[in-house]
């Protein structure tokens, strides 16, 4: 009892004079020299996991993201070629570039055959 009214009066005493030489302020921060902050490591495993990924990932990415532009902006689609509304006449075109007659076309919609006869 005698320790904590010694204490007391002790505190009433130093009390008065902290508070006259004003505020004491202690900021308290997680850094370490050079102001990074200790949560975020730079040796952590999210970084290496991160660093592993993009390495991975992004050449495939890359390829895979190059090849839908040029699909995109291409007229004639990824492989090229020209389209025809008109099967028939496509196919009498081609015959005739190379000089055959007796080749025939069986089929309808997206589906045809080219059937080569051989009848002399």
């Amino acid at each position: 009892m005698l320790g904590h009214m010694l204490g007391r009066r002790v505190g009433q005493r130093v009390m008065p004079t902290l508070a006259r030489s004003g505020p004491i302020i202690q900021k308290r921060t997680m850094v370490l020299g050079g102001g990074a902050p200790t949560s975020f490591r730079q040796d952590s495993l999210l970084v290496a996991c991160t660093v592993a990924a993009l390495t991975y990932f992004v050449p495939q990415d890359l390829v895979f993201l190059t090849f839908a532009y040029m699909h995109i902006k291409s007229k004639h689609g990824l492989y090229g070629g020209k389209k025809s509304c008109n099967a028939e006449k496509a196919f009498q075109e081609w015959k005739s570039k190379r000089g055959l007659t007796n080749v025939a076309m069986t089929g309808s919609g997206n589906t045809r055959h080219a059937t080569y006869t051989n009848r002399g």
